[in-house]
């Protein structure tokens, strides 16, 4: 029965050190995933913490946009302003042109159509004129004539007379 025993007592004590092994082995495999998670963990902290400071990076950057945002939007709407102002002073100067331009075109053209008639005039007083003296041409003309005639039959009386008297004479 020793021998029994000794040899129940050596499969207990491979049992149990097959267990100490295998639960040796669970013990350093779990370690083993204990310290790559910490690892991993410890690698996604870092990760976690630089992203954080990125994060924290950009909102600083958002909030000085928006500062530079907001104050370029001023710059812009003064500039904008300033020019609307401009060309609003330019506009009145140029409608001041354009009124003054019409007031004078306006006049010209009144200057015009003054002297179309003041022509109109002068060409009908011409026309007068002339009819006066084609009239008087035609007068002259006829009166010519006429004297031309009475001289005529004046030397012809003449020349009767003449011969009268040359035929008396003889």
């Amino acid at each position: 029965m020793s021998k029994n025993l000794i040899v129940l007592f050596i499969i207990i004590l491979l049992i149990v050190g097959g267990f100490g092994i295998y639960t040796y082995d669970q013990s350093n495999q779990a370690k083993k995933e204990v310290e790559e998670k910490s690892l991993k963990l410890e690698i996604n902290d870092k990760l976690i913490s630089e992203l954080q400071e990125n994060i924290q990076e950009k909102e600083k950057q958002i909030d000085e946009l928006k500062a530079n945002l907001a104050k370029g939007e001023e710059d812009l709407e003064k500039e904008y302003a300033d020019k609307l102002s401009e060309l609003t002073e330019e506009k009145a100067k140029l409608e001041v042109l354009l009124a003054e331009k019409e007031r004078i075109w306006l006049d010209k053209e009144k200057e015009k159509q003054q002297l179309i008639i003041k022509l109109e005039e002068e060409v009908a007083g011409y026309k007068e004129s002339i009819n006066k003296l084609d009239n008087e041409l035609v007068n002259l003309k006829e009166e010519i004539a006429q004297l031309t005639k009475e001289e005529r039959d004046l030397e012809k009386e003449y020349a009767d007379k003449l011969s009268e008297l040359t035929e008396e004479k003889a």
